[in-house]
């Protein structure tokens, strides 16, 4: 109100529609000069604008002849959205600078001033703008308790809402705590599987490639006769390399006949050798995971033979043939006497076979975090 004051005092009224206004301003000290002129009390008489007492104009422009001076609108929707008055009869220029600050065209020619009808009821609800007014505070605090109503209302629902929600959080937490009590025994008997398939995952895994303590046992009975010591050993899947000392009556191609004896062995080859220390390195692959069952057939047995070897008859053993002791020549007696025969020597007897040495069980232990067998599993291998 301290901004828009266009008299030295001040009497306005608002029009309400919607979220839509009209302030109509007036001179005060003027029209209580009017009403005492009149014989009126200006505190008894509420002023209400002409323009609410005309009867509400089409959507457009027209001009209007007051009860005093002319009045230039502009309606839209039903509603006034510019209004001005001139005390004197309005020229072309007045009613341009109108359409151009109602937002119309300025080519709009100016229409004849027209007697607007009188309404009994204002067209619109208006309200005082000035704290002196009458019934300026009560409207206020009508107001102001609209206002709080629909905030209490506001808060109420917002509460309301807020406590169906909680309320459906708590029936949602006990529903998932059912779900866990319930599916409890499910889920710890579904971990304990997986853990049991991810341990059967390494066993398969360690399983599907030689194991050093197989190799260690394979090549302590492949190269035991011979006297070789192994030096240096690296599996690498199922490639093997071995760094040998050999002995004084080893021999390379011999050493090599050894390891493929077996069929595990093979593609036996010699990479290097050190003549002056007696080391020789070879490389090789291994067929297989595991070694075969009995390893090679001994010599006399078919391989074939569905007979164990111990139904293998051993090789004869030749007996000497029995020797005749010479006698040796003495003195004639003096009574002639014949000497008994000596005794023939008997063969001795055959020794019999000794038994065939049981295969080579496969020895189990659990891995490691690296897929390597533990330490104390290479003790469990047989001295042979």
């Amino acid at each position: 109100m301290e901004a828009w004051r266009p008299f030295d005092e001040l009497a306005a009224r608002l029009a309400v529609s919607g979220e839509e206004g009209l302030a109509i301003a007036w001179d005060a000290a003027a029209v209580r000069a009017h009403l005492v002129a009149a014989g009126l009390s200006p505190e008894r008489c509420q002023v209400v604008p002409e323009v609410l007492l005309q009867a509400p104009g089409a959507d457009g422009l027209r001009l209007l002849q007051g009860a005093d001076g002319f009045e230039a609108q502009c309606w839209r929707d039903g509603w006034l959205r510019a209004s001005r008055w001139w005390a004197q009869a309005l020229t072309v220029q007045d009613w341009q600078e109108f359409v151009h600050a109602s937002g119309g065209d300025v080519a709009t020619p100016m229409p004849p001033a027209e007697v607007a009808a009188l309404v009994t009821t204002p067209w619109a609800r208006h309200l005082p703008l000035d704290a002196s007014a009458d019934g300026a505070d009560g409207t206020e605090r009508r107001l102001v308790f609209a206002g709080g109503l629909a905030l209490a209302f506001a808060g109420g629902l917002l509460a309301h809402q807020f406590w169906d929600v909680r309320q459906e959080g708590q029936a949602l937490a006990a529903q998932i705590a059912d779900v866990k009590q319930t599916t409890g025994p499910v889920l710890q008997a579904r971990d304990a599987t997986m853990a049991a398939l991810d341990e059967v995952d390494k066993l398969a895994a360690w399983y599907a490639v030689p194991l050093p303590v197989d190799v260690v046992g394979q090549l302590h009975d492949t190269l035991a006769r011979s006297g070789v010591q192994v030096k240096d050993l690296d599996l690498e899947g199922s490639k093997l390399r071995l760094g040998l000392l050999l002995s004084p009556t080893a021999t390379r191609a011999g050493i090599v006949k050894d390891l493929q004896s077996g069929g595990w062995f093979t593609d036996v080859v010699e990479v290097r050798a050190d003549n002056a220390r007696g080391m020789v390195t070879m490389e090789m692959r291994i067929a297989g995971p595991r070694p075969p069952v009995g390893g090679a057939a001994p010599a006399g047995v078919v391989a074939d033979s569905p007979l164990p070897a111990a139904a293998v008859s051993p090789s004869p053993v030749m007996a000497p043939a029995p020797v005749t002791v010479p006698r040796a020549a003495a003195p004639a007696p003096a009574a002639s006497a014949q000497a008994p025969a000596p005794a023939p020597v008997q063969p001795p007897p055959a020794r019999a076979p000794a038994p065939p040495r049981e295969p080579a069980k496969p020895i189990i232990a659990k891995p490691d975090a690296n897929g390597m067998p533990p330490p104390d599993v290479f003790n469990a291998v047989p001295n042979r």
